[in-house]
């Protein structure tokens, strides 16, 4: 049996410039499918982004410094082998831009990062949605012999 996923804040709501580059990382182990969402509004016209990445690590150290680019989730301005997977889209100044990065987690290391910088004043947050997982839901039980699992008190917690 699969479990129901988990939902993971990557990245709180907050301001970023042309001078920033924002960062974060999340813990996927367990789970083999991944749902990136990464939320970006405009405030002074429309704002180009200038870095969209997912890199990934076995550590959070080198997650959080540099890590490995994931070619297939990076963007640039064209697509270029060995560096962007694809083309960042110009957000559109009177709504709110979702980038959506559907990740197979099976083969990439323990944790990814956002990397994310654009070429104006714009404020951005990011959820990732973690399913698949390999293990059952905590208090599942195995009834012996029987073949049915019965479902005893679950408590999640999020960090």
């Amino acid at each position: 049996m699969r479990p129901d996923g988990k939902t993971v804040l990557v990245l709180s709501t907050q301001a970023a410039t042309s001078a920033s580059v924002n960062t974060a990382y999340f813990d996927t182990r367990g789970y083999d499918y991944c749902n990136l969402d990464v939320h970006q509004t405009t405030e002074q016209g429309p704002s180009q982004t200038t870095t969209l990445a997912i890199r990934e690590s076995d550590t959070t150290t080198s997650a959080a410094t540099d890590g490995s680019a994931v070619e297939a989730l990076t963007g640039g301005a064209a697509i270029v082998a060995g560096t962007s997977g694809f083309v960042l889209p110009t957000p559109l100044s009177d709504a709110q831009n979702i980038h959506r990065f559907n990740i197979d987690l099976r083969g990439r290391k323990r944790y990814l990062m956002l990397h994310f910088a654009p070429s104006s004043s714009c404020t951005i947050s990011c959820s990732a949605f973690l399913s698949l997982a390999a293990d059952g839901p905590a208090g599942t039980v195995q009834t012996a012999g029987e073949g049915e699992q019965t479902a005893a008190t679950r408590v999640i917690v999020s960090a």
